[in-house]
């Protein structure tokens, strides 16, 4: 399922003309721990009964200890920021799924001009997308950044270094992972992104995120992860029909 959104929307055309039910698929989606911290494509996330986050369930590991020793040894979790003088805006793939018709760049302009208006003065760096943008979308992106126009040097379409980011902004981008783990607080608008649990707040508290003391990244790290994730070899070797025979009888 993560080959492109017009393949998986092929696949799931297919299931549904075959009579298949929704409520008993399972997806195999790319792994939301995949953005450098492990090998591209080592790990799966599989979901069942949909593909969004805040509506399906998992099959959690029997040996789901392991799973989470095995992945926390994959990672350096960084201590949280506390300066910076940025904000990374992360945008969705325009034609993206997970976006459920919510137009990235309409998003990015509508928490920008908020943000300026009333919670920050520090600059906000746009990352888009790097899937290559359609010609509808290009539009879009252009409309966006004419309007943040008025915001002068305060908005910046590119990337800073990551060490000067003071927080990110996410819609429901898996790349939220990567900033919670450097420790960056993140602060996610839309629950349909896998680590919900883990955003520092709502917007109007940019400045002052939330006790980052309460966001357990371990506790992220077996909840969301070892949780539901298993590794390629273990769909083909059958250890995850194991587990689902295992917990459910």
């Amino acid at each position: 399922y993560g080959k492109g959104t017009s393949v998986a929307r092929d696949m799931l055309n297919a299931f549904h003309w075959r009579g298949g039910d929704i409520n008993n698929a399972i997806f195999a989606h790319h792994s939301y721990f995949w953005h450098g911290l492990t090998r591209d494509y080592e790990y799966c996330r599989l979901p069942f009964g949909s593909i969004f986050h805040s509506e399906c369930g998992y099959f959690k590991p029997l040996n789901w200890s392991e799973k989470t020793e095995e992945i926390r040894n994959k990672v350096t979790i960084r201590d949280w920021r506390t300066r910076g003088d940025n904000i990374a805006v992360c945008l969705n793939n325009y034609n993206g799924w997970m976006n459920r018709g919510v137009c990235p760049y309409n998003w990015c302009l509508q928490v920008i001009d908020q943000c300026l208006k009333y919670y920050t003065d520090k600059t906000f760096y746009i990352i888009d997308h790097p899937t290559p943008r359609t010609t509808v979308a290009n539009h879009k992106k252009n409309d966006m950044m004419s309007e943040l126009g008025k915001y002068g040097d305060k908005v910046v379409y590119g990337r800073s270094k990551i060490g000067d980011y003071w927080a990110a902004i996410v819609y429901n981008s898996s790349v939220a992972v990567n900033f919670i783990i450097d420790g960056i607080p993140t602060f996610i608008t839309n629950k349909d992104c896998f680590v919900y649990d883990w955003s520092a707040g709502l917007l109007s508290e940019i400045e002052n995120p939330k006790s980052l003391s309460s966001l357990n990244r371990e506790d992220m790290i077996r909840k969301a992860f070892a949780y539901t994730h298993y590794r390629y070899q273990e769909v083909s070797n059958g250890n995850f029909w194991d587990t689902v025979r295992g917990r459910y009888k």
